[in-house]
């Protein structure tokens, strides 16, 4: 992750094999190889995500892969490509589901926050703070299948969602292990691939 909504993959072990690759080819020939490679690996990104973070998350497919932009090209003297990923974090009631126990949802009483627990980790429970201090400090509560809470007391506006975690950590987290490994062995085997084809040009 070298900015934010940018997901990052280390290929410094692949070093050796593209150097290898490149030294049989003309400059002009091995550039081209290695713009081809990172273009293919990126536009596989979206799909690797939406195979891979589910399965560690509570995270829509759909959703994952649509917050996943079209590759650009990277900065630098190097050919290289950047996947953006965007930010945004996933609604709890909406993104992730609300882990609702067996019979009626229990109400408010006065002075007792309501406990609300949600699916973010893949088999896990999370438990909600009783006061959402980074959304304006009070309670969060169930509108309409959606968490919920309030910026200010006393039943004043604005209403605001409560959100969990964005696509961009996902990755860089518990799915960093599964993604990276696939996307390596896909860059790899378009490497193999279009130094193939540099060859027979």
């Amino acid at each position: 992750m070298p900015g934010p909504g940018m997901f990052y993959v280390d290929i410094s072990d692949l070093q050796e094999t593209i150097d290898h690759m490149k030294s049989c080819l003309t400059p002009d020939r091995a550039r081209e190889m290695m713009r081809r490679t990172f273009n293919d690996t990126g536009r596989k990104v979206k799909t690797i995500l939406g195979q891979e973070v589910p399965k560690k998350y509570e995270a829509p497919a759909n959703w994952v892969k649509s917050q996943v932009d079209y590759p650009r090209p990277g900065g630098g003297g190097e050919v290289s490509v950047v996947v953006p990923v965007k930010g945004t974090r996933g609604v709890i009631g909406k993104r992730f589901p609300i882990a609702r126990g067996r019979g009626r949802p229990p109400k408010r009483r006065k002075g007792v926050p309501v406990v609300i627990r949600a699916k973010i980790v893949k088999g896990q429970i999370s438990t909600l703070p009783s006061k959402m201090k980074h959304q304006g400090g009070q309670p969060p509560f169930i509108a309409k299948g959606v968490v919920r809470t309030r910026k200010y007391p006393n039943r004043k506006k604005p209403i605001v969602t409560v959100v969990g975690l964005g696509v961009p950590q996902m990755p860089i987290n518990r799915a960093r292990a599964d993604v990276e490994r696939e996307l390596k062995e896909h860059l790899e085997k378009r490497l193999v691939h279009h130094f193939g084809v540099m060859m027979r040009m």
